[in-house]
Parts: structure tokens; C-alpha cells; sequence
């Protein structure tokens, strides 16, 4: 099990509305770089993005800053990927 992390590019804003972090389960958590997407080219709006590699399994822990999270849909919906 391997995960590999990125820096943001440069010349790209960084957010702080998400932090997040991965790991190998039960190793360390390592902190990803959020940064400014556009996103929807019909109606264009600004969303976060973060971004790595791995192989084999991974723990994925996102926390949102600017409020309560309701519910989540984690795609492709056919993984079926648990969340909490």
C-alpha cells in the first residue's frame, strides 16, 4: 500500500474551507494541499480540490470549515464507498 502526495500548483489560490488528510490505514495522516477549481462550464463556479495517488486501500478524512455537513454522495456511486 503506497500513498503518493502533491503540492497545489503555484500559481493556483489555495482554499481553507476543506481540510484534508490521508493515510494507509492506521499510519500517519499526511495533509493535502485545497485549492481554487472552476467547475461546470455552463454555469461556472468555484469548488476546492485536493488531490493524490495511491495504491491498495486508503482512509480519506475531509472536514468542511464553513458549516454542518447534512449528507455526502461519494462517486462512482457503483463502489459503493462507505463514509461517517
Amino acid at each position: 500500500m503506497k500513498i503518493i502526495t502533491y503540492s497545489a500548483p503555484a500559481v493556483i489560490p489555495k482554499r481553507n474551507d476543506f481540510s484534508v488528510r490521508v493515510r494507509v490505514p492506521g499510519g500517519k495522516w499526511e495533509p493535502l494541499e485545497v485549492y481554487e477549481v472552476k467547475v461546470d462550464m455552463h454555469q461556472v463556479r468555484e469548488a476546492s480540490m485536493a488531490y493524490f495517488d495511491m495504491e491498495g486501500a486508503v482512509e480519506t478524512e475531509i472536514t468542511y470549515h464553513a458549516g454542518t455537513v447534512e449528507s455526502a454522495v461519494i462517486r462512482p456511486l457503483s463502489f459503493n464507498i462507505p463514509f461517517e
